[in-house]
């Protein structure tokens, strides 16, 4: 009896069941399991010029090897350039845990978010594509005018959260591990970005418009009733992949490039007496918080690392490993199934999935049984079903004269039905 292992798989769940951190992966992987698929069941889907195969190795190989590793190096090629919907995750992930967080923050922006905070948070995380008519005429109509035409400041992550009734704008620049970005990464978020915050903040500029009424910065904020700012350089994880520490960074980061450029805003801060009244500075932690004496407007900056990151963007605590570990099979599962069957189709001119794609052209009664599959998200006895048809009316598991795991056609047969909805 052939085994079966029902996988985890997110691209045969109904996106309707799924919560919104998890939806945003949903495109991304299933545009990579067409992909694979794709590339499992086309020999033309991947080509190596003669010169490639030369310095590859792909004709020196040895025989028995020689299908797989063009298969391997064509299939994690593929994989490996296929960017869609990495870059941004960490971000999406984080705005989406939050009904109030957004990505992507830019302050010539602020005045709309902060008026239609729902239709732009829906635009910033899933693209203007998904926004219906009446919501895109609402954004480009709140009558709002950015007065500048530079100088325009961005965030990785930014939000709105109430702290003992007073509303607080959180902004925040992301870095995934303790390593990343280097000294330029770093000093952007802390030079170009927050020390610049703090000019607008002390500047009589009216850099916000709306029915001739013109605004400074400190003065829009005002309107909208926020009375304190944080400003926040946030560091995941330490190369280990665990919630990165202050220590991790001293050890294995950029720590020092952090406390030079906190020293240098610190400064800044230091010699604007008039506008600024320091309250509280951990200079080793680097954390500073003080306020604007004018109006006791509060600010507060530095570096957090690991789970201080959503106790500070979200304004309680939550997890760094609750939110951004995923368990789903379709990446390894789907590499590992189209490597298999790109080898044999190399090999044979067939395997189990070109077999299946012709099959489901002429009988209907397949058809109806994936169709069954797809519609219960990959239940157990529709893929019994399936394989068991499959088997004893095709013989499919004699087509390919090579010793498989047992469990090999379950996969197969459900790494193929991601493709079908």
């Amino acid at each position: 009896m052939i085994k079966i292992i029902k996988r985890n798989l997110l691209c045969l769940k109904n996106t309707k069941n799924l919560d919104e951190g998890t939806k945003l992966l949903y495109n991304p992987y299933k545009n990579i399991m067409n992909n694979l698929v794709l590339r499992a069941t086309d020999k033309s889907s991947i080509d190596f010029d003669p010169v490639s195969r030369i310095f590859h190795g792909l004709e020196s190989a040895p025989e028995e090897l020689k299908h797989y590793y063009e298969a391997l190096l064509g299939i994690t090629s593929y994989y490996q350039a296929s960017k869609g919907g990495r870059g941004k995750y960490i971000e999406k992930r984080f705005a989406s845990v939050n009904a109030t967080c957004i990505l992507d923050f830019e302050l010539s922006q602020l005045p709309i978010w902060l008026t239609l905070p729902k239709e732009f948070k829906k635009m910033k995380i899933y693209t203007q594509a998904e926004l219906n008519k009446n919501e895109i005429k609402q954004l480009k109509q709140t009558g709002w005018i950015w007065k500048k035409t530079s100088g325009d400041i961005k965030s990785d992550l930014a939000n709105i959260i109430s702290i003992e009734n007073e509303k607080r704008l959180v902004l925040l620049e992301i870095k995934n591990r303790t390593d990343s970005g280097g000294t330029a990464g770093r000093g952007e978020a802390w030079g170009q970005k927050f020390e610049n915050l703090l000019k607008y903040l002390i500047s009589n500029e009216k850099i916000f418009e709306n029915n001739n009424n013109k605004f400074t910065l400190l003065e829009f904020l005002d309107k909208f009733k926020i009375k304190s700012l944080d400003m926040f350089l946030g560091i995941l994880f330490n190369i280990g992949g665990k919630s990165a520490t202050v220590e991790d960074d001293h050890k294995e980061g950029f720590y020092s490039t952090n406390k030079r450029d906190f020293g240098r805003i610190v400064q800044f801060i230091s010699q604007n007496k008039d506008f600024f009244v320091i309250e509280r500075l951990d200079d080793e932690n680097l954390k500073m918080e003080f306020k604007i004496k004018t109006n006791n407007f509060k600010i507060r900056f530095g570096a957090i690392y690991g789970d201080e990151i959503p106790v500070i963007l979200f304004g309680e605590k939550y997890p760094l490993t609750n939110l951004l570990i995923l368990k789903y099979d379709d990446m390894w599962l789907g590499q590992l199934v189209a490597i298999s069957e790109r080898s044999f189709l190399l090999k044979y001119n067939k395997n189990h999935l070109t077999e299946i794609k012709r099959l489901l052209t002429k009988d209907i009664l397949l058809k109806s049984k994936f169709d069954k599959l797809v519609s219960s998200e990959g239940s157990l006895e529709t893929i019994k079903d399936i394989l068991d048809y499959l088997t004893e009316k095709y013989g499919i598991d004699e087509i390919i004269k090579e010793n498989l795991p047992e469990h090999y056609l379950s996969d197969v047969i459900q790494i193929f039905s991601t493709t079908l909805i």
